[in-house]
């Protein structure tokens, strides 16, 4: 009876060893297959083929890494075979010679290309052209006032504010570089008086971008530029409408009236006369500046006949 009992024991176990190697090897197997990566769509999409955008992000496909570059058409065809982690895409390698038209380059994501790295330029250092400006001339300039402080010709030679003619003034000639606007100049007297060039020689006054001795504002190029005819706290201003009235910026942009510091606008006439009117349709005098007529029943300032 004992014989007998330990045997059907001994059965039951090998029945249920056996049962469970058989469930435990298809468990096994089933968490393979579950384990298999999923194809990525985007590797079988024609973006992936040209650009190298193989992986997806969302319900975008960028590229996932170099490799997906490297393989790529663009990388071939144009040399694109760089990879930028941040962007997810694949870019030129910009460190190569000639890759643009100033060395050292980068790639400029908004262009989509290699670009001059004006910050890495000697000429940024010295004179605040840090960044690359794509204009009919295109070149690393000034943009900011922060490009000017931070520059060689501040300190030396008081050249700290940031200007552009064209934007601020109306007036696009500048008579140190053929590209108008958009440098550093002495515009106050503080930007001398913190100058090498006040300290050693005494030229602590701001006259036509420089650091002057002495103020001689009626033989100033601002006089014949903007009516800035009279010295009045170490530095030059209208001193009176004649001022304003016979300066550029009164045939060009209408500005014939004294104000402050300044030459501005004052009636009708001085827009409808100018440049600005001929040129640009700016005839409208809004109250302070010359502007585009407002469409016919639209609201609109004027100023008196």
């Amino acid at each position: 009876m004992v014989k007998r009992w330990l045997a059907l024991v001994g059965a039951f176990c090998m029945v249920s060893v056996m049962f469970l190697s058989c469930g435990g090897s298809q468990v096994q197997d089933d968490e393979d297959v579950a384990e298999q990566p999923t194809p990525d769509r985007c590797k079988s999409t024609p973006e992936c083929a040209k650009e190298g955008r193989c992986q997806s992000r969302g319900p975008k496909c960028v590229a996932g890494d170099a490799e997906d570059c490297t393989s790529s058409e663009i990388c071939k065809k144009d040399g694109f075979c760089s990879f930028d982690a941040l962007a997810k895409e694949c870019i030129p390698d910009c460190n190569k010679a000639g890759s643009c038209e100033q060395e050292p380059c980068l790639y400029n994501r908004d262009m989509k290309e290699c670009v001059p790295n004006c910050v890495r330029m000697d000429r940024c250092k010295e004179k605040g052209e840090c960044t690359w400006v794509v204009t009919a001339e295109p070149d690393c300039y000034v943009t900011t006032n922060d490009d000017c402080q931070k520059s060689t010709v501040c300190g030396r030679d008081g050249q700290c504010s940031f200007v552009n003619y064209c934007t601020d003034d109306g007036y696009c000639e500048n008579p140190d570089t053929d590209v108008a606007g958009m440098f550093c100049t002495a515009a106050t007297a503080d930007d001398c008086k913190a100058s090498e060039l006040c300290a050693s020689e005494g030229r602590c006054f701001a006259q036509d971008g420089k650091c002057v001795k002495k103020l001689d504002c009626a033989k100033s190029a601002g006089c014949k530029a903007a009516g800035l005819c009279k010295a009045v706290d170490g530095r030059c201003v209208p001193g009176s409408d004649k001022h304003c009235a016979a300066s550029a910026a009164c045939k060009g942009g209408g500005l014939c009236t004294a104000n402050g510091t300044v030459c501005v606008p004052k009636v009708a006439k001085h827009c409808e006369k100018s440049m600005w009117c001929r040129e640009y349709g700016m005839c409208h005098f809004d109250g302070t500046s010359c502007v585009v007529p407002p469409e016919e029943g639209a609201e609109g300032g004027g100023g008196e006949e």
